[in-house]
């Protein structure tokens, strides 16, 4: 759903809804309760440093509500994430894009969702406002920062960025724990998105250790890691690792005109990652393949993630 004018009436009533809908009486006893960052990047974690496709992302999550874990259900609104994402992506070589690459594409959004629980099923359903092309200011940081460090120029792949644009996005995803043990979940999940991009997206994941003790999960963008943004009881090691498949409908980063490629009709992910856990906030490091993202990739790339999370 792109929006060209500013955001009023229904539409900023559906982007806050999350808000809109929380009990006001539970909102009284509202603290903070994590935050989590997160970053994905194809030069750490990685074999090589290529600097190309998923270039590089960072998140953060901000989670707000009565408490986590919960002892049984969780209502949709009391628990809140304010969630900001940022990412940079680019043909395979920035300095000489080739011709049918994927066109240098930034975006920033800033969302707000709802995470509940009903039944045993954890539940996330929110809206994020994504604005893209020159005005994320992020292809001016990378040329900066490029600069800084000696690499390649991408001045000549930012130069033909896709444009200027908003969206208004929604997404939801609900997961189904099962314990496999004292310290081992399976978790199935479904998820689905409409906006910026569009797609259905099925997979597990299988976590161990004190990633499995019940913390309030957020996910990693470019790879689907999961990661604590409110910590679960466990301290110690954690790992998980994963596997999932979208069925991909549009995508504004692929927008499939002009000899811009449009995206593939699927993508797969693969990937492991571990965390340490301390009483008041853990680190998080994992790598992922993706396969093909859009017609004419030759192959999948290797994109590794970061986290560190704070408890309150």
């Amino acid at each position: 759903m792109r929006l060209t004018q500013t955001l009023t009436g229904p539409a900023l009533a559906l982007a806050l809804g999350p808000l809109a809908l929380a009990d006001p009486a539970s909102a009284q006893d509202d603290r903070t309760l994590g935050l989590a960052i997160t970053g994905s990047n194809d030069d750490f974690l990685a074999p090589d440093i290529l600097d190309r496709w998923r270039s590089g992302a960072l998140s953060v999550h901000g989670v707000r509500g009565p408490g986590w874990p919960p002892a049984g259900d969780v209502r949709f609104g009391e628990v809140l994430e304010l969630r900001f994402h940022g990412q940079i992506l680019t043909p395979e070589s920035v300095d000489n894009p080739a011709p049918g690459d994927r066109p240098y594409a930034t975006s920033l959004s800033f969302g707000v969702h709802s995470h509940w629980r009903q039944g045993g099923v954890d539940l996330r359903a929110g809206a994020d406002l994504v604005i893209t092309g020159p005005q994320t200011g992020l292809s001016d940081l990378q040329e900066a920062l490029h600069e800084a460090q000696n690499l390649p120029d991408p001045s000549a792949a930012a130069d033909a960025q896709i444009g200027d644009a908003a969206y208004l996005t929604l997404s939801a995803e609900a997961a189904r724990p099962w314990a496999l043990g004292r310290a081992v979940t399976v978790r199935p999940f479904a998820e689905a998105r409409a906006g910026d991009e569009s797609f259905v997206r099925v997979g597990a994941d299988l976590l161990g250790g004190s990633l499995a003790s019940g913390g309030l999960l957020v996910r990693e963008y470019a790879t689907g890691q999961l990661v604590e943004a409110v910590s679960g009881p466990a301290t110690g090691f954690g790992w998980s690792a994963g596997l999932d498949i979208a069925a991909v409908g549009a995508s504004a980063y692929l927008p499939g005109d002009d000899g811009r490629p449009g995206p593939e009709d699927t993508r797969t992910r693969a990937r492991v990652g571990a965390m340490w856990a301390g009483e008041r906030w853990s680190v998080f490091a994992g790598t992922a393949y993706l396969t093909e993202e859009f017609e004419g990739q030759d192959e999948g790339q290797i994109v590794g993630a970061l986290a560190v999370t704070f408890g309150f």
